[in-house]
């Protein structure tokens, strides 16, 4: 064999090897840290209703300063039982679960009338990757 064909023959192996891990997904584990909160219409407007479209769309909104490079955010709700629930992916748990709870509190601070908020669940590092 001739050295170009040699480097040429290397360098399609390792595209391939890298090629099956791209499919694969294989790269930096990725973690998930959730918050849950709940969320329900203020007896003190017992004829409103919660708009929980709304609710995920703030929470969203509030979430993008704090969301590094490489993480995911989900949110995610249930009208029947007013659970609404922020999920972080990230290469590192703990800061995942940190910058979920972030999220969480931050959403929590911010007031809107007859709607109340109670944090039901704080984010936990995990330390098995998805």
């Amino acid at each position: 064999m001739f050295a170009g064909e040699v480097a040429m023959r290397t360098t399609l192996l390792m595209m391939s090897v890298l090629g099956v891990c791209f499919l694969s997904g294989c790269g930096p584990a990725q973690y998930s840290a959730a918050a849950v909160v709940y969320v329900e219409q203020s007896p003190l407007r017992p004829n409103g209703s919660v708009d929980y479209t709304s609710e995920v769309n703030d929470i969203k909104s509030l979430a993008k300063p704090f969301i590094p490079q490489g993480a995911e955010l989900t949110v995610t709700q249930s009208k029947q039982d007013g659970i609404i629930r922020i999920t972080v992916t990230f290469t590192d748990p703990a800061q995942a679960a940190d910058i979920c709870n972030h999220i969480a509190e931050t959403y929590l601070a911010k007031t809107k009338e007859g709607v109340n908020k109670t944090l039901l669940e704080r984010a936990n590092a995990r330390s098995e990757p998805n």
